[in-house]
């Protein structure tokens, strides 16, 4: 009997251990700085979604800023050709030293948010954009680090790496915004995610549910249930 409690016991309590690391679900989208659709989505999905999830540790957001545009080597550099102009490579590249330089999403997915957020509404000069969503930054960043990354050799370095990340896809991609989740596209992963990213984040997260998870349920909110009627 004693033998049977403890083998239960040591059941319940690796079941605990292998729920409580659960691994975070991975979210990476592909972008690029100046299309509309990439705008929206980080606006309306990703970032809240992160900011919601943020203290939970259930969600991995990775930000892959090339999209559609094309590179070509030119000695000891590469030469990006992006879809919405140069001033798109600009941003493209300024994106990705910020992920780089700041390391942690706490710092850099806020700083892309405004920045992609300031683009959305009109703004066209790509370096004072994020110059001022920089110095607003909350501990403020600081920008010429990031200015001065995305004209070096370094930073080309760091760019043609988003390059072969996105050429590697597999399927391909075929537009942007393009997301995986835990490395995975399908259609139906696209429509979640643009549809109710936090939803599919907690129902593919394999630990314990957090109350962010369960605060509340807008499919069942929504529903009208069966054999209900108003007084």
């Amino acid at each position: 009997m004693l033998r049977k409690t403890c083998l239960g016991l040591c059941l319940l309590l690796l079941a605990a251990s292998a729920a409580s690391t659960a691994p975070p679900v991975a979210v990476t989208l592909y972008m690029e700085t100046f299309c509309p659709g990439c705008q929206q989505l980080f606006a309306k999905q990703i970032y809240p979604t992160w900011a919601k999830l943020n203290s939970t540790d259930i969600l991995a957001v990775d930000i892959v800023p090339y999209g559609n545009a094309k590179e070509e080597q030119q000695g000891n550099k590469w030469v990006f050709t992006c879809q919405h102009g140069t001033k798109e490579c600009v941003g493209n590249q300024i994106e990705t030293c910020a992920i780089k330089l700041l390391g942690s999403p706490t710092v850099w997915l806020p700083y892309l948010h405004c920045i992609e957020g300031q683009l959305a509404h009109g703004s066209r000069d790509i370096m004072q954009v994020a110059k001022d969503c920089a110095d607003n930054a909350q501990p403020r960043i600081n920008f010429d680090d990031i200015s001065r990354c995305s004209l070096s050799d370094q930073g080309n370095q760091w760019q043609h790496e988003m390059a072969l990340r996105t050429e590697a896809l597999n399927p391909p991609h075929k537009y942007v915004p393009w997301v995986t989740v835990n490395g995975v596209h399908t259609v139906n992963i696209q429509y979640e995610v643009e549809n109710d990213l936090l939803n599919l984040v907690c129902k593919t997260y394999s630990g314990p549910k957090p109350k962010e998870c369960t605060a509340f349920d807008v499919a069942a909110s929504s529903r009208c249930p069966r054999n209900k009627t108003d007084n």
